[in-house]
């Protein structure tokens, strides 16, 4: 369904007024005298709905639908449907559901049938908040029996609706819709439409075994195409509910799907038994139905049919697994039978899921510790990839896009396999390799940029493993270059160069590729570009990133657009300052590149605006800054044992002290100062990571492991470098490594493993320091600050990989609030009795909006913090008698979103006359139950008055 209003003018006053002004405005629409003018009022109501969620407009709103669809004419009242029909999330926040329901429902008793369809798909619309309302049942009731086939379906609508939402409805209903579909006098086509309301009878056990036993006796009777197929569908829903069908109800599919020849319907028993192999579902089928499934599939002979049904068995065996069903996986064995006539098939779809079968049945299999199956699905892969890559694009449009299809199945397999069996991968890239030269002979753009984007994810798996490819991929980019324009050759050459950027980690570039990447820069265009920029920034080519930056900040068409590009050419020169040892000294290159971070940071604010404050880039580049400067206090502390020695008297205040490390001198306060900060920097990595909801799961990963690098530093240098008899045996059971606890299933990326490699290196040199035996290395000497400044430079030299989550967002979640009460005027204070609780409301609405795969991290709680205290008090005489009275209070409240929107309530007291703030504080917990701070805040001022007249104390109600 299209959103009904969709294409208007943005010329409403929801964009630039307040909720209230936007819903006079449409208000006055309403009570004009054109139908035109009413119903464009009618259709911006979604969009009001959708940007002020609050109940108080939205109960409002839907008030006035009511009373025009009372009184207007069909056609607005069907403007309201349409409205009522996509504000079905905010249907709950309706407070007056009494009166909403009185204004509809007496349209009911109107002689316009088509009225009272329209109010009855009304009431099937808003059924969510009206479940259970016998009045309304008893109108769809008797609707049924309506003689006028509008109402009639408009009844059947209205039925399906409820009976979803209501137990007792389905409950009480079930008899006479069963009357209904099982007599003579009920047309066909209303059966047909009668029927899917079975699918929610299963709020009683008896209901749903009587609804199952009445349709399956109701089968042999309608053997026609669209009965069979809607009365096996409505029993598949009813099965997925009830769960104890599951079994009986795929034996019976699979019977019909024996049996039936008729292809349409084989297909729609497929897509049935598919919808019974889901993750949650698969465990419940038995290993006579899965032998049945695979001889289905062997056996049959048409290509649709066999490429659904080997989809099924994969399904199957993904959610159940194989030692569930215990499968024979020996020689003979149907399965593997069946796999290995499907993935050499000549039949290209077919072929593609039988290799995706078999890769399946490969990965499943090694998890499990059963039999070894990779060679056969490398094998198969093989196969597939020589021949899609013999015929690839010579047919019509639509068999290309088949061919298409069926190789991202095959590539998908390759990227499966190697993620589980890694010894795999070289031998996949030796095959997509070789078409990679084939096909950059070729026209097929398409089947190319799947090549290259298999063999970047290949290598992020694996460090180096492109290495052997590097000058066919060099080649192949300077061909590409001097070719023709295409759709995808932006996208390909971008690939092509990640590639490069992946493989020459850490290493001296080789000419052509320098070459190669220069003549890319000059060949794309300003986005492609920066996607160039974007990439090497996140392999660490900081270098080639800054130059990029620098080319297109000129193309730039806003201000804010060359402050961002010029911040990140500055972040690019910062880190590449960094990493040259070769002709700057430590404390140089440390000390400039602070002055061009601090840069970088002037021009990202520059670049910040109020729709995208940039809040993640700008603390993230604080947190690096930090880090920074927390090195080069350790150089400057190391370099202090040598500029300012321990003076004479050092050895008496260490006694005095009774601090062994004062007999160092200087070094010893500056290096806990050290300590004390890279413990502060560790903090706030971690408080970063917090805010970071959106982040996809490699950012939060590489924030952990700055976070617990500063966090290590620490220890060590406390372990080595300061380790004194005060210690005590704090440190004993401390191993001198560096192991960052990362997520069970994670796996990090080359980018990632590299930078954690050169830690675990730092760790080493600090191991063999803390294991010296020589006299020289106590308390603090030399070798202590020789080993810190070559720590710094090992970790400074080591470039940083900036994290996805710095340029793209896979998801953004937002949080609007509202806090009630408010003041009358801006500016003003709420004025509140000290005799009083406030009860303080606040709402809350979660704005989601993302990448099309769905969003990877989903809000399952809000933590509401209130914390209220006293700015200034009335001045009053000092009673030195008296009680001092707390005036600081702190709530929290826990409440879980429905709809995205939730509301939690406070009674907060006042008990003295002043000026109150009252702050309004909230964070976000995931399904995991891990917190994350929002960043969402509000606030309000309260002004307490003391009223002698009356001293006890009651409760405002907003």
């Amino acid at each position: 369904m299209n959103v009904f209003g969709e294409g208007l003018p943005p010329t409403s006053p929801e964009s630039e007024q307040g909720a209230n002004a936007a819903l006079t405005e449409l208000e006055k629409g309403l009570r004009s005298t054109k139908v035109g003018e009413q119903a464009e009022a009618i259709v911006r109501f979604p969009h009001l709905f959708s940007q002020y969620p609050f109940p108080i407009l939205i109960n409002s709103g839907m008030l006035k639908l009511a009373e025009l669809f009372r009184q207007g004419s069909n056609f607005l009242k069907m403007c309201v449907l349409r409205v009522c029909q996509q504000s079905s999330l905010h249907l709950d926040k309706v407070t007056s559901v009494d009166e909403l329901v009185r204004r509809v429902i007496t349209v009911i008793n109107s002689n316009d049938p088509v009225a009272r369809a329209l109010t009855l798909r009304v009431l099937g619309s808003i059924a969510a908040i009206i479940p259970e309302r016998k009045a309304v049942h008893h109108k769809v009731r008797c609707s049924l029996d309506s003689q006028d086939q509008v109402e009639l379906y408009a009844a059947i609508y209205a039925a399906n609706k409820f009976a979803a939402r209501s137990k007792t409805f389905s409950t009480d209903m079930c008899p006479k819709l069963l009357a209904m579909i099982q007599g003579p006098a009920t047309s066909l086509p209303v059966k047909l439409k009668l029927l899917p309301i079975f699918q929610h009878m299963h709020h009683s056990a008896t209901t749903a075994a009587q609804v199952r036993s009445a349709c399956l006796s109701m089968l042999p009777l309608y053997p026609g195409q669209s009965f069979l197929l809607v009365a096996l569908r409505t029993l598949t829903s009813l099965a997925t509910h009830t769960l104890v069908d599951i079994p009986s109800q795929v034996t019976l599919l699979l019977d019909h799907l024996t049996k039936d020849p008729r292809q349409q319907v084989r297909l729609a028993l497929l897509s049935d038994l598919s919808l019974l192999a889901g993750e949650d579902t698969a465990h419940l089928w038995t290993k006579e139905n899965m032998e049945d499934m695979v001889m289905f599939a062997s056996q049959t002979q048409c290509e649709d049919s066999m490429a659904r049904s080997i989809t099924v068995v994969r399904d199957i065996l993904s959610g159940g697994g194989v030692s569930v069903y215990s499968t024979e996986l020996g020689p003979g064995s149907p399965l593997l039978a069946l796999c290995e006539q499907a993935a050499y098939s000549s039949q290209l779809g077919v072929s593609a899921r039988g290799t995706e079968l078999l890769t399946v049945l490969a990965c499943t299999t090694a998890r499990e510790g059963l039999q070894d199956l990779t060679g056969e699905a490398v094998l198969a892969i093989e196969s597939l990839c020589f021949l899609v890559s013999s015929g690839v694009m010579t047919g019509s449009e639509g068999e290309n896009m088949k061919t298409l299809n069926s190789f991202k199945r095959c590539l998908r397999c390759v990227v499966m396999l190697c993620r589980q069996k890694g010894d795999c991968t070289g031998q996949f890239v030796d095959i997509l390799g070789g078409m990679l030269i084939s096909l950059g002979t070729g026209k097929d753009q398409a089947t190319l940029q799947l090549v290259v984007e298999t063999l970047a994810a290949l290598g992020s798996l694996r460090p180096g493993v492109l290495a052997l490819l590097v000058p066919d991929i060099t080649q192949l980019a300077k061909q590409l270059v001097m070719g023709p324009d295409s759709k995808q050759l932006g996208t390909t050459m971008v690939l092509l160069n990640t590639l490069l950027l992946q493989t020459l980690r850490g290493s001296s570039w080789p000419e052509s590729a320098s070459e190669c990447v220069e003549l890319s820069l000059d060949r794309l265009d300003c986005w492609d570009q920066y996607r160039m920029a974007r990439a090497a920034s996140r392999y660490g080519h900081h270098r080639l990133a800054g130059k990029a930056f620098n080319n297109i900040g000129d193309w730039a068409q806003s201000d804010v657009g060359y402050c961002w590009l010029q911040g990140l050419a500055l972040l690019s020169q910062a880190e590449d300052t960094l990493v040259m040892t070769s002709t700057l000294s430590l404390q140089e290159r440390l000390a400039t590149s602070l002055t061009l971070f601090h840069r970088a940071v002037s021009s990202l604010r520059c670049a910040s605006t109020t729709t995208s404050p940039l809040s993640f880039q700008l603390e993230f580049v604080t947190c690096r800054v930090e880090v920074v400067t927390v090195l080069s206090c350790l150089v400057s502390a190391a370099t202090s044992l040598s500029t300012s020695p321990p003076p004479a008297i050092a050895a008496s205040l260490a006694a005095q002290s009774r601090d062994e490390l004062q007999r160092c001198g200087r070094v010893t306060p500056q290096l806990r100062k050290v300590v004390r900060q890279l413990g502060s920097c560790a903090a706030n990595w971690v408080k970063l990571a917090e805010t970071s909801f959106d982040a996809d799961s490699s950012s939060l990963a590489l924030l952990s492991v700055q976070q617990q690098v500063m966090s290590s530093l620490a220890t060590w240098i406390e372990m080595v470098c300061l380790k004194s008899p005060l210690q005590g045996n704090i440190y004993t059971d401390t191993e001198l490594e560096f192991s960052p606890s990362l997520p069970v299933s994670y796996q990090p990326t080359v980018e990632l493993a590299d930078f954690i490699s050169n830690i675990q290196s730092v760790a080493s040199s600090f191991l063999t320091l803390a294991n010296n035996p020589s006299p020289l290395a106590k308390p603090i000497s030399h070798l202590h600050t020789t080993c810190l400044m070559e720590v710094v430079a090992q970790v400074t030299s080591h470039p940083l990989p900036y994290p996805r989550f710095f340029y793209q967002s896979l998801q953004q979640t937002r949080l609007k609030l509202a806090i009630t009460p408010q003041p009358r005027a801006a500016g003003e204070p709420v004025a509140v009795n000290t005799s009083q609780y406030m009860a303080v409301k606040v709402e809350g609405v979660i704005q989601r909006s993302g990448g099309a795969g769905g969003h990877p991290r989903e809000v399952a709680g809000v933590v509401v913090q209130l914390n209220c205290a006293m700015q200034k008090s009335q001045e009053k005489p000092i009673k030195t008698d008296s009680k001092t009275e707390n005036t600081t209070t702190n709530l929290e409240q826990e409440v879980e979103p429905h709809n995205d929107f939730f509301s939690s309530q406070f009674l907060v007291p006042f008990p003295s006359p002043g000026q109150y703030a009252v702050n309004i504080d909230t964070a976000w917990k995931d399904k995991q139950g891990i917190s994350w701070r929002t960043g969402a805040k509000c606030n309000i001022t309260v002004k307490s008055f003391e009223d002698r007249s009356n001293n006890t104390r009651t409760v405002v109600r907003s």
